[in-house]
């Protein structure tokens, strides 16, 4: 029986500039030049505990092992901005000055358990779970000076919701044919994903079952040198921020945002390779 804890603070402290030059087609002053500034101070909020229990049976090989995991993030990214004209026609425009605060918080329980049942020398039987759930609260909100007092960019500022809970199960069997090691697997998945964006209302919902095989054959030519081929079906699921459909300002010329209904990525993975193993 293992038990862990984790605490970590960080503060950091970010400065980046960007220069922007511009053509003005039809302008007297063709050229102008702008410069945006950005002084941010980050700090960071990490807690986790772990709690891991392993039980070995008659047999090392015949075990079964439960892991649990939680952690608390919270983050908080306080950002100031000026951006001023250097050179061109608008060159007597005012300073403008913005201050960005971008909160990031998320809770994240994880568990997991896996059993090994040894078949003879050569086979063994493999099962296991796993579930994560993870809620993530995401604010943001932007001012901006105007006439000496800070005012809320209505358009620049909301809350993203996201909820995840991934629950799977697997089984798997090798064993060992002659010369031929053969091991199979099949994985079993159910994904609930939940955004919200509080800005208009913006609520998506999905649910889908997905199944996952495997399929490893090695093939021992000697004890020193083995021929391996393996085929695999993954998944990679969009990060939340890629389905953010909110967009930021840390860069006013260049906007991303994400979409909400983005679906996974399938990888389906075929390898081959050989080993050489020299001595013991």
């Amino acid at each position: 029986l293992t038990a862990a804890a984790l605490v970590s603070v960080d503060n950091e402290e970010n400065q980046s500039s960007v220069r922007y030059f511009d053509y003005l087609l039809g302008s007297a002053t063709p050229y102008e030049s702008s410069l945006r500034e950005d002084l941010e101070k980050e700090e960071e909020h990490d807690l986790e505990f772990s709690l891991n229990l392993e039980k070995q049976f008659s047999n090392d090989d015949h075990k079964l092992n439960f892991f649990i995991q939680y952690m608390k993030d919270g983050e908080t990214e306080d950002s100031k901005l000026e951006e001023r004209v250097l050179s061109g026609e608008s060159v007597d425009n005012p300073v403008l000055y913005q201050m960005v605060l971008n909160e990031e918080g998320e809770n994240n329980l994880m568990f997991e358990g896996d059993y090994v049942l040894p078949l003879g020398q050569d086979a063994k039987f493999e099962a296991g779970l796993r579930g994560e759930l993870r809620t993530i609260r995401n604010p943001y909100a932007v001012q901006e000076l105007i006439n000496n007092s800070w005012m809320e960019l209505p358009e620049y500022t909301n809350d993203f919701k996201y909820d995840e809970n991934v629950v799977a199960a697997y089984l798997q069997g090798a064993n060992k044919f002659g010369n031929i090691g053969v091991q199979l697997g099949l994985r079993a998945e159910y994904s609930d994903i939940k955004t919200f964006l509080e800005q208009g209302s913006v609520e998506n919902d999905r649910q889908y079952i997905d199944f996952f095989p495997t399929a490893h054959v090695t093939y021992n030519f000697n004890p020193y040198n083995a021929w391996q081929i393996s085929y695999s079906r993954r998944i990679h699921r969009p990060h939340f921020r890629h389905l953010n459909p909110f967009y930021g300002l840390s860069d006013s010329r260049n906007i991303r945002t994400g979409n909400p209904e983005l679906e996974p990525e399938y990888t389906n993975a075929y390898e081959s390779g050989y080993v050489y193993t020299p001595g013991k």
